[in-house]
């Protein structure tokens, strides 16, 4: 994208509803989608009843995005930090499709008989069906792993033992977990932007329609230089929910002004427009959309 001119493709801002002060809007304005800003450490832990994990301490989840606090129905978001020796022996699958990041630690998976110790960098995407056999934490861990669609609760997502491995398509087709290293995936340059083409930005689909055939999640790892600028622009289509993984971003929304920072997330529903935005600092961001983006650049536009 051309940070001067670009009508945005990733989604940082804050809406005036979320703040204290800020200038009147209209009735009109007011009802407008807005882009929510959260703070993980805000988010009350979920506890599963049958995780002593959870109960413990070992592992803490927090949904920081979800459609009983938030009213997404699209797209949820959990904030997961794992104590190095906790892990699963049974094998576990959901109903929705999962997409995560791993910004620290490592973490040993098996699926399918195939072994991976996932690292920082390490993107993981588990379509609809696709099992797990066998976790364990080899160093403390924290994960971003988004749902699309969002989950209707806190637990339902999970399928029962019983439905586990089930599959009456072709063997072939059999939906597999897959594991990304970003560094491995090539960049997107958008066609005349000289920030895209010198590296002032460094836009990687890890995984995408075009790509690897997604359709309802996708996701992506950014990488902006302090002083990039863009706006205005909106995602009339597609929800967003972008992660801070280091740096400050300056956002306008409906002409209120904030600064997210490191480890912050912005939760963008379809619609919701930013009237511009300015990268403090050296930054790097983790963005999930739902659904999938069809092509690299149409899901954006002008307000």
């Amino acid at each position: 994208m051309t940070m001067k001119r670009h009508r945005g493709y990733w989604a940082l801002t804050i809406a005036a509803a979320a703040l204290a002060h800020g200038p009147a809007v209209s009735a009109q304005e007011s009802t407008r989608p807005t882009v929510k800003v959260i703070t993980p450490s805000d988010v009350e832990p979920l506890v599963r009843a049958d995780s002593k994990g959870m109960q413990n301490g070992q592992a803490s989840h927090r949904r920081v995005v979800s459609l009983p606090k938030d009213g997404s129905t699209r797209i949820d978001v959990g904030y997961n930090s794992y104590k190095a020796g906790y892990g699963a022996d049974a094998a576990y699958a959901y109903d929705k499709d999962e997409l995560c990041y791993i910004p620290s630690g490592e973490i040993e998976a098996e699926s399918d008989g195939v072994t991976v110790i996932a690292k920082p960098g390490t993107f993981m995407w588990r379509p609809a069906g696709a099992p797990t056999h066998r976790t364990r934490v080899l160093k403390d861990a924290v994960t971003i792993c988004a749902f699309g669609p969002a989950r209707a609760d806190s637990w339902s997502h999970r399928l029962p033992p019983e439905k586990i491995g089930q599959w009456n398509g072709e063997e072939a087709d059999r939906p597999r977990v897959r594991f990304y290293d970003y560094r491995y995936i090539k960049p997107l340059i958008r066609p005349g932007s000289a920030e895209h083409q010198d590296g002032r930005i460094i836009h990687r689909r890890v995984v995408s329609g075009p790509k690897d055939g997604a359709v309802f999640i996708d996701a992506s790892h950014n990488i902006y230089k302090a002083g990039l600028t863009s706006g205005p622009y909106v995602y009339p289509d597609n929800d967003e929910v972008c992660w801070i993984e280091s740096g400050a971003i300056e956002m306008v929304n409906q002409g209120v002004k904030t600064i997210v920072r490191a480890g912050q997330f912005a939760y963008r529903p379809a619609g919701a427009a930013t009237d511009s935005t300015r990268v403090l600092e050296d930054s790097v961001s983790i963005c999930f959309f739902t659904p999938a983006r069809k092509d690299d650049w149409s899901f954006r536009s002008v307000p």
